[in-house]
């Protein structure tokens, strides 16, 4: 993972111009800047023995795992026949796309909400077959919320991590207002291999 904080703002776009793109043996990095509010959660140091948060994920990047977020109500995930009947109707739904590999869908634990409830988790067995449901999801509603459906990284779906958020759209730099004290400028620079997006190292 890589989180860099440059103090001058010049450096962070000399930076994004020389790494964004750039292929690393099978690896190509998309570096780009982290957006304000996250800043806060990226930078923060962990306790001892807490496993920290995944960075953010680029859900336009394609992979075989589909996350679709406003796609549940809560009282399906407390009770567990509601939430048997929703695994049921989310496997025969997604599949009419193609083959379904997994479904995973948060539930709270006790009494404390899950960073993820709301959301669904379908991994296919091909993007093919992902691109196809995120298209026919586009459109679509739940209980006055519009279902937001992209794609979500594969490492993290098979490790049950479902805590990353995604990356909003990327935006053309705007020219930033000459300053004596320039305010620090954080990029995230994410890895996409084999398919896979998710956070990688920057030597």
């Amino acid at each position: 993972a890589a989180v860099l904080k440059y103090e001058v703002d010049i450096a962070a776009s000399n930076a994004i111009g020389g790494l964004n793109g750039r292929q690393l043996g099978d690896v190509k990095l998309v570096v780009q800047r982290v957006p304000p509010q996250m800043i806060t959660t990226l930078m923060a140091p962990t306790k001892t023995g807490e496993r920290p948060k995944p960075p953010p994920h680029d859900p336009e990047q394609r992979t075989r795992v589909v996350h679709l977020r406003n796609a549940v109500l809560e009282e399906d995930l407390q009770d567990d026949e509601l939430y048997a009947e929703l695994v049921d109707d989310v496997l025969t739904e997604c599949g009419t796309y193609g083959d379904v590999d997994a479904v995973e869908i948060p539930r709270p634990d006790g009494d404390e909400k899950h960073e993820a409830q709301g959301s669904i988790f379908v991994r296919f067995g091909d993007e093919l077959f992902a691109e196809a449901a995120i298209e026919a999801f586009g459109d679509r509603s739940l209980n006055g919320k519009t279902i937001l459906a992209g794609y979500y990284p594969e490492d993290l779906f098979k490790e049950k991590r479902f805590d990353s958020t995604p990356l909003p759209p990327v935006e053309a730099p705007q020219e930033q207002p000459a300053s004596s004290e320039p305010a620090p400028t954080i990029l995230a620079a994410q890895a996409v291999a084999a398919g896979v997006a998710g956070i990688g190292g920057v030597a």
